[in-house]
Order: C-alpha cells, then structure tokens, then sequence
C-alpha cells in the first residue's frame, strides 16, 4: 500500500509522467517501440530533475507566528512518499535512467 502526505504522491506522478513523454517523444522520432527507448531515459533524467525542484520548493520551511503565544516559528510543509520527503525520490531517477538506457542499448 502507498501512503502519502500533502502532495507527496506526485513525485511518481511526475516521473512517471516525464518518462513516458520521453518514449513518446522517442517513439515519434523513429526509435525502436520496445518498452524502454533512449527518450525513456532522458524522460526519467528531466522527471528526477522537476522532482526535486517541486520537492524542494513544496517542503520549504515558512516563517509564521504561533497563535497562542506571538512567537515566530518556522513551519514545516510535510509532502511525503511512503515517508520520505517528496524531492529525495529525485534521487532514483537516475538508477532508473541508467536501467532504462542498458535496455535500450541491448535490444
């Protein structure tokens, strides 16, 4: 089961998203339509990178003021994946590039 917070579930929307718009992409430039494609890794390398920038700007701490007391404090937006914060899934998407590039060029 996956379990989230705030909009932490569009970390594999967003991969998922830019991958498959790379083996499109890829698909209408005449690439091989094997599954996986070069564009499938320059999608997943565009999706890590979007990933964290969204991530990092969406878990950024805010400055406010506690009601009760007047205080500042710095609030913390918590958008996770299974836990994690969202921009730290931007991490694997090279592991999925580099997967998805050996089998382009394998096959």
């Amino acid at each position: 089961m996956i379990s989230w917070s705030g909009l932490g579930i569009f970390a594999l929307a967003i991969l998922a998203a830019c991958a498959g718009a790379g083996t499109g992409i890829a698909d209408l430039l005449g690439q091989s339509a094997s599954g996986a494609n070069l564009g499938t890794s320059i999608g997943f390398v565009v999706g890590g990178v979007a990933v964290w920038f969204a991530g990092s700007a969406l878990n950024r701490p805010k400055p406010g003021y506690d009601r009760s007391t007047g205080r500042p404090v710095l609030s913390v937006n918590r958008h996770r994946l299974m836990g994690i914060p969202m921009q730290y899934y931007a991490l694997t998407a090279p592991m999925w590039a580099v997967l998805t590039f050996n089998q382009a060029i394998h096959s």
